[in-house]
């Protein structure tokens, strides 16, 4: 088993089989095809291509559609203008391409001319079968909406034929950390993802991260750096302000490994502290938000510490949308209707807001808009939705 075979397990569905669908155009938009003005700087040729399932397992790539392990790929392998083979029980799948500007790069989903060219890392929906999927990097940046027939400026192209098979197990591998703290606070761990977020305060300049694996014979490192049970599998980290994202990788004595992405937000927080009054037995913040809080308090001689939780309204996280319950706590993996707005929403298993993309949800097919509203009686790429928004086939 090669060594760099990795797997990141993260979210998203949408439906690609039948048409590429993330960031579609409008309908009746021109799709014919500008570039911008060549970048000298730019790297044309991929430096590794991972194919992942939905929930971010590693899907092997090979040489032929034999499925034997001496015909596999390594993704850092992958070279242009070859023809790459897999099989997958996952019916959604998404490529991550490194080396050159994402901008530079589009995936598309069959061969027909008019298929769209979609950002590198769109999910894509396959079908029962032979699934072609051609990875294109550009010389000059392509137009947003470019077809597949028009081959334009590209300068390297990359096959993979992905053969969907619900009853195949050849992407099933298990080796997972078996458990991951921050400053000893326990992270929930799912077999289904290993993309994970941790907020903190932004007078915190580090954390130790312990990563302990389900078996003391695989290797761990963190951030780089290998940890074992000598150091109780712990690392300190030095945080930035904002986004600072951490590479967890466990590997087992195979060579089979999984890598985990924990996502620490120095100064984010689901908490919004503000100022509160105390006036015999009742309090107030002095905010002139509208919105509903939920405040603790806890009492000691005069002294009286509260915090104000935003709830039941939009958070912004990071540049992305959740929505706090009652509790302040994010909603995840269910479909939610906002009264306010009279639409309904999508929330995934990290409690992100879904959009522009295509859900399917107990048999049927819904297109979230860029907003992250469903969208209802219209048409999307060419495929009409009905009053309760699902896909009319």
């Amino acid at each position: 088993m090669n060594k760099n075979l990795k797997k990141i397990i993260a979210i998203g569905l949408m439906l690609g089989s039948i048409s590429t669908v993330r960031a579609l155009a409008p309908i009746g938009l021109l799709t014919k095809a500008a570039y911008a003005a060549p970048d000298n700087n730019q790297v044309e040729e991929l430096t590794s291509l991972r194919v992942e399932t939905q929930g971010g397992t590693g899907i092997k790539l090979y040489y032929d559609d034999s499925y034997k392990n001496y015909n596999k790929v390594n993704y850092d392998d992958v070279e242009s203008d070859h023809i790459y083979y897999a099989e997958t029980s996952a019916d959604t799948i998404k490529l991550e391409p490194d080396g050159p500007d994402s901008k530079y790069v589009k995936v598309f989903n069959g061969t027909s001319d008019s298929a769209k060219g979609e950002a590198a890392n769109s999910d894509i929906k396959l079908l029962p079968g032979t699934n072609i999927i051609t990875v294109r990097v550009y010389k000059e940046e392509p137009d947003k909406y470019v077809e597949y027939e028009d081959r334009g400026k590209a300068e390297n192209s990359y096959i993979l034929n992905i053969n969907y098979n619900p009853n195949s197990s050849v992407d099933e591998d298990d080796i997972n950390l078996k458990s991951l703290t921050v400053d000893k606070n326990k992270i929930s761990l799912s077999d289904s993802q290993a993309v994970y977020t941790y907020n903190t305060a932004d007078d915190v300049k580090s954390v130790s991260i312990e990563a302990k694996p389900e078996d003391d014979d695989y290797k761990v490192t963190i951030d780089g750096d290998e940890v074992d049970d000598g150091d109780d599998y712990k690392k300190d980290i030095s945080l930035d302000n904002g986004e600072n994202d951490i590479k967890i990788e466990i590997e087992d004595d195979n060579g089979d490994d999984k890598e985990y992405i924990l996502n620490i937000n120095k100064g984010e927080s689901s908490l919004n502290a503000g100022t509160v009054n105390e006036t015999g037995s009742a309090v107030s913040a002095n905010t002139q938000s509208s919105n509903p809080v939920h405040i603790e308090a806890t009492a000691s001689q005069n002294n009286t510490t509260i915090t104000v939780i935003k709830a039941n309204q939009w958070i912004q996280v990071s540049g992305k949308w959740q929505y706090a319950d009652l509790n302040g706590n994010p909603i995840k993996n269910q479909w939610f209707f906002d009264k306010n707005y009279g639409k309904w929403y999508y929330l995934g298993v990290d409690g992100f807001m879904a959009e522009n993309c295509w859900m399917l949800s107990e048999g049927k097919y819904y297109y979230l808009t860029g907003d992250g509203s469903m969208a209802v009686n219209t048409i999307i790429n060419g495929y009409k939705v009905g009053a309760d928004g699902a896909w009319i086939s």
